[in-house]
């Protein structure tokens, strides 16, 4: 199942027009909408975004982007208020990409406060995937490979970033699998009118 995540970077978008796209031969089927940074600001198209691509009958969720500078109990409280009585009919994705420089202990601080967050989340019914690249990843598990964290936090299902044209994506080494996959960040397709991330849904081995 072929969709694409958006946010304000992609501006006005025609949700009808995506949801009759086709990429190489294959139709746009759900899209997963920028709901929040930490506890910093709402993505302002993200009513819109949500909205919008739900009255054209794609599937649709929204992803969180996870900060270590604010407690996990407070970035859920920010998000669920920001997103407001909407349902999502696919896992909330905690996207866990920040810091991009800095230290490697920055980045486990980021993965306990997501770890944090998707176990309230499935506590309360949600389903969760965390959202991250082996470029970032990677170095975190080896410098800490018996961190609970981070075995915990791989036992939610995988989005993973990797671009690049392979048959399967390259993940990080404490997820056996991943569920989502996030090939393109230079997708092109109708209805926008900027590049977009293209994601697949990926058959269980």
């Amino acid at each position: 199942m072929l969709g694409v995540d958006v946010s304000k970077y992609q501006g006005d978008i025609n949700w009808m027009k995506v949801s009759n796209a086709f990429v190489n031969g294959e139709q746009i089927r759900f899209a997963i909408v920028r709901s929040t940074i930490g506890i910093l600001k709402k993505d302002e198209y993200f009513d819109r975004n949500f909205d919008g691509a739900r009255a054209v009958g794609l599937a649709v969720s929204w992803y969180h982007v996870v900060r270590n500078d604010a407690t996990a109990d407070d970035q859920l409280a920010y998000m669920l208020e920001a997103v407001g009585n909407r349902v999502p009919d696919l896992p909330i994705t905690l996207d866990v990409e920040l810091p991009r420089d800095g230290s490697i202990h920055a980045r486990l601080i980021t993965c306990e406060t997501a770890l944090t967050m998707a176990t309230l989340l499935r506590r309360s019914g949600y389903g969760v995937s965390v959202y991250t690249a082996r470029w970032w990843m990677q170095p975190v598990i080896d410098q800490y490979p018996q961190s609970s964290i981070l075995r915990d936090l791989a036992r939610f299902d995988l989005h993973v970033a990797h671009y690049a044209q392979v048959t399967s994506p390259i993940i990080p080494s404490m997820w056996r699998q991943a569920t989502i996959w996030q090939f393109t960040d230079k997708g092109k397709i109708d209805g926008v009118n900027a590049n977009v991330d293209l994601n697949r849904f990926l058959p269980p081995p």
